[in-house]
């Protein structure tokens, strides 16, 4: 799979951007970092993730090809998207 370069370093430049996005505070990004992150089971790979820095609540970011961007937020930290 391809990895969509374009939003990998809009979100590795601007990490605020992606907070934005979802009407979270911009300072939030303050407490993540992203990255790209590949699991092995047969090489499933993440184009990017945001990893929290501390014991802040996690929101995954995926992208492909085509697809656009899809956000799955944990229902008790965020409200529905």
């Amino acid at each position: 799979m391809k990895t969509d370069t374009i939003f990998y370093q809009l979100f590795q430049s601007f990490p605020s951007i992606f907070f934005e996005l979802i009407q979270l505070p911009i300072n939030e990004a303050n407490n993540y970092r992203f990255d790209s992150v590949e699991v092995k089971q047969l090489s499933f790979r993440l184009d990017g993730v945001f990893l929290p820095q501390n014991n802040h609540p996690r929101f995954h970011h995926k992208t492909g090809v085509g697809t656009g961007i899809k956000l799955s937020p944990h229902p008790t930290y965020l409200p529905t998207i």
